[in-house]
């Protein structure tokens, strides 16, 4: 097989897999409750109360705000907090992943049969 089409294939099929992640709505009745499920080096999306949207890896908590590489948002200001989830922890996501897998090898064979 190709050396360089083995290499555009690999590359393509990292970039499907590492999309496997998502935002969840932290679900809370307050700010201060969300924050509570927030750890240190989570990424975070936090839309404030005047819609601004905010993405940042948390570095801390202090005096009420949180506060990530170049951003820090009050507790107070904030209208919903999502935290980023890998999505290899939910088995039908996991499941997908190795559907996904098993088709994209199966592709590369029937490639190198026809002699692309």
């Amino acid at each position: 097989m190709n050396p360089l089409r083995v290499s555009v294939c690999a590359t393509l099929f990292l970039g499907l897999i590492s999309g496997c992640t998502s935002f969840e709505i932290i679900d809370s009745q307050s700010p201060e409750l969300a924050v509570l499920e927030l750890d240190i080096g989570d990424t975070v999306k936090v839309v404030t109360t005047d819609g601004k949207n905010v993405r940042f890896t948390l570095e801390a908590i202090e005096d009420d705000v949180l506060m990530g590489d170049n951003a820090r948002v009050p507790i107070g200001d904030i209208h919903t907090v999502s935290v980023e989830r890998v999505a290899s922890n939910n088995v039908d996501e996991a499941i997908e992943a190795v559907s996904m897998l098993v088709g994209f090898t199966l592709g590369l064979y029937m490639l190198e049969a026809a002699g692309l």
